[in-house]
């Protein structure tokens, strides 16, 4: 092995975090969405389909496919909201969301360079 080639969120820090909470609340709140935890799984799933297809020769970016999540959603909870507000916010989330807490100690201890994977633009 000559080098650990890992992801980023969700791997190394934590996709739950308090600016991807706001979003998910902003937008369970501007709909129709019955519960803030309807609002979370459905935009996942949405997202987390979207996301399968985004990489090699169909690769596209995270704010991209957020943008696209935002717009199914809006099909099924009627969101009345700037998408691009939602996006913005969301990019706080890939860009500040807390490390797990072994990750510095497994940045330390590992022999091999690190390369970090992300399609988080």
């Amino acid at each position: 092995m000559k080098a650990i080639f890992i992801d980023h969120m969700g791997t190394i820090v934590q996709e739950n975090n308090e600016y991807a909470n706001a979003v998910i609340a902003r937008a369970h709140k501007n709909s129709d969405a019955p519960s803030l935890q309807e609002a979370a799984r459905a935009w996942f799933r949405i997202y987390d389909n979207l996301i399968e297809g985004a990489n090699g020769e169909n690769y596209r970016g995270a704010y991209d496919i957020s943008m696209e999540t935002f717009e199914i959603f809006n099909e099924k909870y009627n969101l009345k909201d700037d998408f691009i507000q939602l996006c913005e916010m969301l990019e706080k989330s890939w860009v500040y969301a807390p490390a797990f807490p072994d990750t510095v100690e497994f940045f330390e201890k590992c022999p091999f360079p690190i390369y970090i994977i992300s399609n988080n633009e």
